[in-house]
């Protein structure tokens, strides 16, 4: 009796230490048949859908907000070159003998990394002579070279007709393209403006 007592004793022994290994296993087998589920069964193709939902919904709203995020950045920076532009040819009567020149390259200097050719230049000048005034429009200018009138220099000399001066007006336009992957289906024109008294 003892000795099948002792087998009793070492047969449990046995099955218990391996009982955790057998869990395990079990554990492992549970996982694969979870695994085979997903791929064929309904919670796979749900799985599939929801990243096909994801990459087609959300990569073009990233895409959107990332377009519109450079636009308003650009469009600032346009203002402040336009802006700059205006201040340097209202401060130069009497100098500048060509103030659409001058405020292409102040321009173009400002956004070295922009299409000179894109741009698109306004210009008003009042100026008044024996007390009359007239207002004198150079534009629209599209493109660097094109942007020159020696004529406004005499209408930026004569635009001293009230105490401050007479008015400046700078607009400049420049074709954007909102999402340069699609080529020009997607130009834009984004424009700026600026007002200033000639000094």
């Amino acid at each position: 009796m003892t000795i099948i007592g002792r087998l009793r004793c070492r047969n449990r022994a046995l099955v218990s230490s391996l009982q955790p290994a057998v869990e395990s296993e079990s554990a492992c087998i549970k996982s694969r048949s979870r695994w085979k589920r997903l791929c064929a069964g309904e919670e796979g193709s749900t799985l599939v859908e929801n990243v096909l939902v994801i990459f087609f919904l959300l990569t073009p709203t990233l895409l959107g907000i990332f377009s519109v995020s450079m636009a308003l950045v650009s469009y600032q920076q346009l203002g402040n070159a336009t802006m700059v532009a205006t201040q340097t040819v209202a401060a130069g009567r009497g100098i500048i003998t060509d103030p659409c020149a001058r405020i292409a390259s102040t321009v173009t200097t400002m956004l070295p990394g922009w299409n000179p050719f894109h741009f698109t230049y306004t210009i008003s000048i009042l100026s008044t002579s024996n007390g009359t005034n007239t207002l004198n429009t150079y534009g629209p200018y599209t493109g660097s070279t094109a942007a020159t009138c020696t004529a406004g220099g005499t209408a930026l000399t004569g635009a001293t007709g009230s105490t401050n001066g007479n008015p400046l007006t700078v607009q400049i336009s420049y074709q954007y393209n909102w999402f340069p992957i699609f080529g020009k289906a997607t130009l834009g024109t984004l424009k700026q403006q600026a007002s200033l008294f000639v000094n």
